[in-house]
């Protein structure tokens, strides 16, 4: 690839953009993207030298026409501040979609528009924003930045949508001052009083992400509990190891180097700094 400014890259990724999107009958999605991203060049005076901006004006009519009722218009100016994106990118195959999610999000960084990007996918929300708001049945989840979400799910479905392994979700209960996970349990510590505060009546649900699991030998001390291995998934960087402890199934990411035999036990530590509870009555997470 050609040596460009910084400025000229911005035109140069929009303009291969638009070459990749070219083909409407292909990629007809790609249409209101084509007129949202138009580049123009601007002057900014007569002894400075031009300089390339993304120019991401949409006509009220354009964006009306395109997106319909799903976007809130400033009808005064016939524009809009916030430039509104409608998954652009979900009939792609994997491969183009990864590209034009990095694309999009290096021209947004450069020229500092506000964009909302409204998507299905976790993977792009994670990827490609700054703040996210997690949508069920029209109602807002939660809302924060994408370590938020991952770090401190605020319910059962955030904690499920979130994470490109699923969440494991065991049921636990508490008592004497610690969380019983199974046949084994984790310390609280500081956190007993949100539990020994809340409604015992209600039942609880413990959630450890698979990549938070450590993995030790069967019959360790330190192992939270142990589990038999009964599938593997290959998935070239990093295999996701299946586990079956007391009829749930529970996951773990371990190296490919590090494959265990299908049938063989391993015993699982569970960090509770890593675990998140929730209120089985509200899905709500108890803090």
């Amino acid at each position: 690839m050609p040596r460009y400014s910084s400025k000229r890259r911005v035109q140069h990724r929009a303009e291969q953009m638009f070459n990749l999107v070219a083909d409407v009958e292909r990629y007809p999605e790609f249409v209101p993207l084509c007129h949202a991203l138009k580049i123009r060049q601007r002057t900014q005076n007569a002894d400075r030298t031009e300089t390339i901006v993304a120019d991401m004006t949409v006509s009220f009519k354009l964006v009306k026409e395109t997106f319909t009722s799903e976007v809130t218009l400033d009808r005064a100016n016939g524009l809009i501040n916030v430039r509104y994106l409608r998954g652009p990118f979900s009939n792609l195959d994997s491969a183009f979609r990864a590209y034009m999610r990095a694309e999009l999000k290096r021209i947004q960084h450069e020229v500092g528009q506000t964009m909302v990007y409204v998507t299905h996918d976790q993977v792009e929300a994670m990827g490609m924003a700054d703040r996210i708001a997690v949508m069920d049945r029209g109602k807002l989840q939660q809302y924060g930045s994408p370590d938020d979400l991952y770090e401190r799910p605020a319910n059962t479905f955030v904690a499920r949508f979130i994470g490109s392994v699923l969440n494991n979700f065991i049921a636990a209960r508490y008592a004497d001052g610690a969380l019983h996970i199974g046949d084994g349990s984790v310390e609280l510590g500081e956190l007993r009083g949100a539990f020994e505060s809340r409604d015992s009546a209600s039942g609880l649900t413990a959630t450890i992400r698979p990549e938070r699991v450590r993995v030790v030998a069967a019959g360790s001390p330190d192992a939270t509990i142990s589990a038999q291995v009964t599938l593997v998934e290959p998935l070239g960087p990093k295999d996701v190891v299946h586990l079956e402890h007391q009829g749930t199934d529970v996951r773990v990411v371990l190296p490919p180097d590090a494959r265990p035999a299908i049938g063989s036990a391993l015993g699982l530590i569970f960090d509770p700094a890593q675990v998140h509870v929730f209120d089985d009555d509200t899905g709500l997470a108890v803090r």
